[in-house]
């Protein structure tokens, strides 16, 4: 089980948009999942069919960040059955089709009425014009996030229908989506959609020494950087099995080797927050993990809020042996910046 000091508000700062389409998920069933705002060969939308039934698309539309229900009608697509995806393109639909190999693959073009920005929104909304997905987009307006110029972004599995950016990756040929590159250079997998594992997010820094089972423990971020969705989890891996520790935090590094005649470094520095009320054992398989509460990260005089732009560090400081002799150790420490 996941142990978290989140707050029961943590979640309230969601936008509206974010949480209509949550809601309208469930019974929506068609998500965004890809896009490409400028490309060689068009702009593009991709919208799958994520559930277990067809879903008949007559007086479904999107746009883009006016958010106007009917601003290009989708109801040509038809019925979409599952795991089938359409295409929403600026440029003729057949020349679109040709430039990526696209099949019987259901392509619909001219949009001039939506059409992307490098800074935008794309809005999907069902026959009633209630809103069923959401993706606000753009390297200038959420930093550090991909710029989908003549490469797509895709959404990760647990990223789709939450309006998260952060967790969406720019296509590389050949990548787990199976992108490919297109007749004048453009690189995505349009029409061809995967659900695929979200990556853990930040950068390993530092090091740290072997514990009893011969393996470095590790540190790692899952979830998203995004300070508004709130939905960071810290995780460390590689772990003796049933030993006992709990995570640190800081926002500044540093390097101090075997503190305290601890095994390993510690890799943080100035003000440590330590949640050692949430000391944990870990699994026989060597994990634990914590659900961290962004508006309130451990500090010594606190909970402090993370602010936009930060870099945090984390790492994990667990009971270990030696020679048979009980010590402590540290994991490789991991930072990411929060936006």
């Amino acid at each position: 089980m996941t142990l978290s000091p989140r707050s029961t508000s943590a979640r309230a700062a969601l936008s509206l948009a974010a949480l209509g389409a949550l809601a309208a998920q469930a019974s929506g069933q068609i998500q965004i999942t890809e896009y490409m705002y400028s490309g060689l060969d068009g702009e593009f939308i991709e919208l799958t069919n994520v559930s277990s039934l067809p879903v008949d698309l007559e007086d479904w539309s999107i746009d883009d960040q006016s958010a106007i229900a009917g601003t290009y009608d989708l109801s040509l697509a038809g019925i979409v059955d599952p795991g089938d995806s359409i295409l929403v393109t600026d440029r003729i639909a057949s020349n679109f089709a040709a430039s990526w190999g696209l099949g019987i693959t259901t392509v619909l073009g001219g949009n001039a009425v939506a059409s992307l920005g490098r800074n935008d929104e794309i809005h999907l909304f069902d026959a009633s014009g209630a809103t069923v997905d959401v993706l606000a987009y753009g390297d200038e307006d959420f930093p550090g996030t991909l710029r989908a110029r003549e490469a797509s972004g895709h959404g990760c599995d647990a990223g789709l229908g939450i309006n998260d950016i952060y967790r969406w990756t720019q296509a590389t040929e050949g990548d787990a989506w199976g992108s490919m590159t297109s007749l004048n250079g453009d690189i995505g997998s349009p029409g061809f959609y995967a659900p695929v594992a979200c990556p853990p997010v930040g950068e390993p820094y530092c090091t740290a020494s072997a514990n009893q089972t011969g393996q470095v423990a590790l540190t790692s971020l899952l979830g998203s950087p995004s300070i508004l969705q709130n939905d960071l989890e810290v995780r460390c891996d590689a772990l003796p099995g049933g030993a006992v520790g709990y995570f640190l935090t800081s926002t500044t590094t540093g390097q101090v080797v075997n503190p305290g005649n601890a095994v390993g470094t510690l890799c943080l520095g100035g003000s440590i927050g330590r949640y050692s009320s949430f000391a944990q054992a870990a699994t026989p398989s060597g994990e634990m993990n914590l659900a961290l509460d962004l508006d309130g990260l451990s500090q010594p005089t606190g909970p402090v809020a993370a602010m936009s732009g930060e870099t945090w560090h984390f790492q994990c400081w667990y009971r270990d042996s030696i020679f048979g002799l009980p010590v402590s150790n540290f994991s490789l420490p991991v930072q990411v910046t929060l936006y």
